[in-house]
């Protein structure tokens, strides 16, 4: 975009998108490849060195339950992330597809688009991570990943309308609730006749 560089008509330069600051907090780095439960107050990647996926706990390293800062992540923010004992250990990231809700961990997916000098974080080294908003596009779809069979589907999602539901089986195959309930404007419960994993698509 475009911004003034001074009082000066016509005086512009090309700048950055805006970005407001978001949340913060730390989890333990975990140099270990994976897409599974990093582990309580962990934070990992999918592949070390060339990361498309970022694995979160729920919980920070201090132990805040941090899931409504995942929910309420969009396409196109932007994570910050240095190890704590060195500033020059960073990366800088955005967030590429919907996040995905894992229960206790999240799963952000994400485009690696700067870093430091001093090279990749350390392992078990303790990471502040900022969450920084765009204020672009409101997400327009959820997915949630039911892991535990359940006969009811508690799904907090991220959209700003009631959404259609699908959902299918842990081997891929349609499945279709007794009922669909919308406790409230973020939230949405699935009943089924039996106890069943797999995964919901919200839009």
């Amino acid at each position: 975009m475009l911004e003034k560089a001074s009082g000066t008509n016509y005086d512009t330069v090309w700048a950055d998108p805006p970005v407001t600051q978001g949340l913060s907090g730390t989890w333990n780095y975990k140099a270990t490849s994976g897409t599974t439960d990093p582990g309580t107050g962990n934070l990992a990647p999918d592949v070390v060195g060339a990361p498309t996926i970022d694995r979160f706990s729920r919980w920070t390293v201090p132990g805040t339950d941090a899931q409504n800062v995942f929910l309420t992540i969009a396409v196109g923010d932007v994570l910050v992330l240095q190890q704590k004992t060195d500033a020059t250990k960073w990366a800088k990231q955005q967030v590429s597809a919907p996040v995905v809700d894992h229960g206790t961990w999240f799963e952000v997916p994400i485009t690696t688009i700067a870093g430091g000098t001093g090279g990749a974080l350390a392992n078990n080294a303790d990471v502040l991570v900022d969450f920084n908003r765009t204020g672009t596009a409101a997400a327009l779809a959820y997915r949630h990943v039911q892991a535990s069979a359940a006969t009811t589907w508690s799904i907090t999602h991220n959209l700003s309308f009631r959404p259609n539901v699908t959902a299918v089986d842990s081997t891929g195959q349609a499945i279709w609730p007794g009922a669909v309930n919308y406790p409230s404007a973020t939230t949405v419960q699935l009943t089924f006749s039996a106890a069943v994993g797999g995964e919901a698509y919200l839009s």
